[in-house]
């Protein structure tokens, strides 16, 4: 199952796969940030997945397969 659509944050992307999402749809929120230029919206996206994995520490999650 993909899940998509009113993805805001990393914390959302953890709870669709913590309910058996193999998938997760985040363009969105990249895309509302697309006025950044190339340099910020790397820092987005790297700010995206330091947020990510921070979230999966206290699950002892070590990659993202192992959320669900």
């Amino acid at each position: 199952m993909l899940a998509s659509g009113g993805v805001t944050n990393p914390l959302d992307v953890m709870k669709l796969l913590r309910l058996g999402a193999h998938g997760v749809g985040i363009s969105g929120y990249f895309l509302k940030a697309r006025h950044l230029e190339t340099d910020a919206m790397f820092d987005e996206v790297e700010l995206f997945l330091e947020d990510l994995r921070k979230l999966m520490v206290p699950i002892g999650a070590s990659d993202l397969t192992k959320i669900a």
